[in-house]
C-alpha cells in the first residue's frame, strides 16, 4: 500500500479544490468540442478527426480529473467524506 506523508494539513483541501475545477474546466472544453465536430459550424475545418481525437482526449483527461477530485476527497480530514458519501448522491450530511 502506498503511503503518503503530507506536511501541509491543507494539502488535499488544495488539491480537491483545484483538480475539481481543472475537471470542471475539461469537461466544459470537452463538451463545447464535441459540439464543434457534431453540428459542423466551421465546415471542415470543424469536421476533421483532429477534432474528434482533441474530444476524446479532452473527454479522458476531465474523468482522469474527476477521479483525481474525488479521491483527494478521501484525504481531506475537515469533511471527513467516506466512500458512501462520495458515491451516493446526497447520502453526507
Amino acid at each position: 500500500m502506498i503511503q503518503l506523508q503530507v506536511t501541509d494539513p491543507h494539502f488535499f483541501w488544495y488539491l480537491s479544490r483545484a483538480s475539481g475545477m481543472l475537471a470542471y474546466l475539461i469537461l466544459c472544453a470537452s463538451v463545447i468540442l464535441g459540439l464543434r465536430v457534431r453540428t459542423r459550424t466551421l465546415g471542415k475545418v470543424g469536421a476533421s478527426w483532429g477534432a474528434f481525437d482533441l474530444h476524446q482526449l479532452a473527454s479522458l483527461a476531465g474523468l482522469g480529473a474527476l477521479a483525481l477530485h474525488v479521491l483527494s476527497l478521501l484525504g481531506d480530514k475537515w469533511f471527513a467524506f467516506g466512500p458512501r458519501e462520495l458515491l451516493v448522491p446526497f447520502a453526507s450530511p
